[in-house]
């Protein structure tokens, strides 16, 4: 990566709303990927699309975590990125949804004018995807990764009975949580 520079507000802000029409295109493919929290499938196909538009977008694959002791449900995905002796930033969210698996048929992903609608979108798909993309713009800008820990779970809309420990670790280790 080329060396570190100072960073423009205003360019990574022109940047990403460049980048629009792609995140709305990943937004859609994480949409499409339904994950109601107690279809441990549908959870795992929605965390191998995401793990596939991070890792892209990152240039690096996650680490999947372990799946729910409890029942198998799947974990969720962690990206750490930055100097490994650097306290980061957590951005924290979840992929899984209130919505049962087929409600994409009764509620579609639809795009009209600046406003995106569907299944997960605004809880929190879209959160997902516009922090990997900054995320990747801020690598890119600085040529060098920020101290970032990116943390993605699967079990947010029935309370985190596995997701909220980790959560709970990786907050104490960060210097912020910001949700997203």
């Amino acid at each position: 990566m080329p060396a570190p520079q100072a960073l423009d507000p205003q360019d990574l802000l022109h940047r990403l709303t460049d980048a629009t029409p792609a995140m709305v295109t990943d937004l859609e493919r994480l949409v499409r990927a339904e994950s109601p929290s107690l279809d441990g499938d549908a959870l795992s196909t929605c965390r191998t699309v995401l793990a596939e538009i991070g890792t892209r977008l990152l240039g690096t694959a996650p680490t999947i975590l372990p799946n729910d002791p409890g029942n198998g449900r799947p974990g969720g995905l962690l990206w750490q990125l930055g100097p490994a002796d650097t306290q980061p930033v957590l951005l924290l969210g979840h992929f899984d949804t209130v919505f049962p698996k087929g409600t994409l048929k009764h509620r579609p992903f639809l795009v009209e004018g600046t406003r995106v609608t569907g299944p997960g979108v605004f809880d929190m798909k879209a959160g997902l995807i516009q922090g990997l993309y900054a995320v990747a713009q801020l690598r890119e800008l600085t040529g060098q990764d920020p101290a970032v820990a990116f943390l993605a779970t699967a079990d947010e809309e029935i309370g985190s009975p596995a997701g909220g420990r980790v959560v709970t670790q990786w907050a104490r280790q960060c210097r912020a949580a910001l949700v997203l």
